[in-house]
């Protein structure tokens, strides 16, 4: 299977969100399977749904080739004890404490390279 479709059953952001996430499992499926030949993912707005191509067939068997990942990890924070989490998380405190002391770092005009670099992703995970 090359082609998803996912219905604009609520016409709001929420269909658009569904349809990224699906778009991002399928690329993550690839991204372990064949990551040097991962293939390309187009997402088009088809009116009342949006169309994933994908550009190798999504079969059983690259499925059964791909191990278990997280779709969206879990974020840990001050409440949680670290150590007894069975899980893969997010440290969201570390990751805090990463992104102040990057900007501090960055208003002494310190090298980048020298610096622990801040996820790309933190402003989703604050």
């Amino acid at each position: 299977m090359n082609q998803f479709y996912v219905l604009k059953e609520t016409n709001t952001f929420s269909d658009a969100i569904e349809c990224i996430g699906l778009a991002s499992i399928i690329d993550k499926i690839f991204q372990q399977v064949m990551p040097n030949d991962k293939p390309e993912i187009m997402i088009e707005d088809k009116g009342v749904y949006y169309l994933i191509s994908v550009e190798k067939d999504l079969s059983d068997d690259v499925i059964s080739k791909c191990e278990y990942f997280d779709i969206i990890p879990f974020i840990a924070n001050k409440k949680d004890d670290l150590k007894k989490l069975p899980f893969t998380f997010i440290d969201y405190q570390r990751e805090r404490e990463v992104r102040d002391q990057y900007y501090e770092a960055r208003k002494r005009k310190e090298k980048k390279e020298d610096l622990i670099p801040v996820r790309q992703d933190f402003d989703l995970i604050r």
